[in-house]
Order: C-alpha cells, then structure tokens, then sequence
C-alpha cells in the first residue's frame, strides 16, 4: 500500500512540475512565409538537454499558435517520439539555413514510434497537431500548416534573422525522449 502512495505523490508532483516548467522557457516569435501567407508561432526554446529531452511531454494544451523549438550546433538526422506526451504534434524538420526538410503531420499522442527527419537536419519544430481540427475540417490541411512545406523558410520575425539564430549554442545530443 505505502508504495502506491509515493507513486501517487510523484505522478502528482510530476504533474504539477509540468506546466510550471513550460512557464521557464525562453519564448520568441517565428514565422513561416507562404503562399498562403505568414504562419506566425510563439515558440519555447529547448536549450538545454534536460529541456530537449523533456520537450511537451506532460502538457494538457498548448495554444494554437504556439509549439516548441529545437535547434541543434550540426545538421544531423533527427528521431523524436511521441511518449509522455498528451497532445498530437505537426513535427516540421529543418535545415541550418531555415529551410524545411520534412513536415510529420497529425503525430499520434503517447505512440512508441520514431518520427525521423529522413536526413541530415538542424533542428525541429512542434506545434498543435492537425488533428485537432473540427470534424468538418478532417482530411484537409490544418490552417496553421497552410502552405507550409518542404523548402520553405523559417524566420525570427525580428530581424528575419534565421530560425538557427534563434537559440545560440545547443547541446550535440539529439533528443531521445518524445515531443
């Protein structure tokens, strides 16, 4: 019995940590320019290892606009996975001069399986997945991913300075926990 009780505690704990940890990042605006016009984003920064590795994982919502950041010193590939975390991602892979490599849409909540960047990328940005949408809306692309696609850019929206940029020096090690 004492043993279910600490386990309670620490998923309690863990639960309460979660959201408080979310509120620590660094937070910058990022923009995609499309056809469609610009796809604006508030993202947090996953600097750290620890924050790469923990990524969304635990979150209960996440704005619509908003998703997370990860940016790595050299193009590498890229696995991520989606355990732990609650919420489907739209994964958007890109190169170090900002161009996207590879949009993972619709990503399945709390799966096992690697979602890769199928070559050399930079870094990787998470944001509410298209899945959300209303059922009426089903089999059409989220307007969040409105022309969003592979060899478009991504931007600071101050300076339009590239989406590398936008974290400095990173840790080399590539996130093994999920979204």
């Amino acid at each position: 019995m004492r043993p279910r009780r600490i386990l309670l505690a620490l998923l309690l704990g863990l639960s309460l940590v979660a959201p408080a940890a979310a509120d620590t990042l660094e937070k910058r605006d990022l923009t995609i320019v499309t056809a469609a016009g610009p796809q604006r984003f508030v993202v947090e920064l996953a600097t750290t290892r620890e924050q790469k590795e923990r990524g969304l994982m635990f979150r209960q919502d996440l704005a619509p606009d908003a998703g997370m950041l990860f940016i790595y010193p050299s193009d590498d590939e890229i696995d991520m996975w989606m355990a732990n975390t609650f919420l489907p991602l739209d994964m958007i892979f890109f190169a170090a001069d900002g161009r996207i490599t590879k949009v993972a849409e619709r990503t399945v909540p709390l799966s096992q399986a690697t979602i890769g960047s199928d070559g050399p990328a930079r870094g990787v940005l998470e944001v509410n997945g298209g899945n959300r949408q209303p059922a009426r809306h089903q089999g059409r692309r989220p307007s969040h991913l409105q022309g969003i696609a592979t060899g478009k850019e991504l931007a600071r929206a101050a300076g339009r300075r590239r989406a590398r940029a936008a974290c400095g020096r990173a840790s080399r090690r590539r996130r093994s926990a999920p979204g």
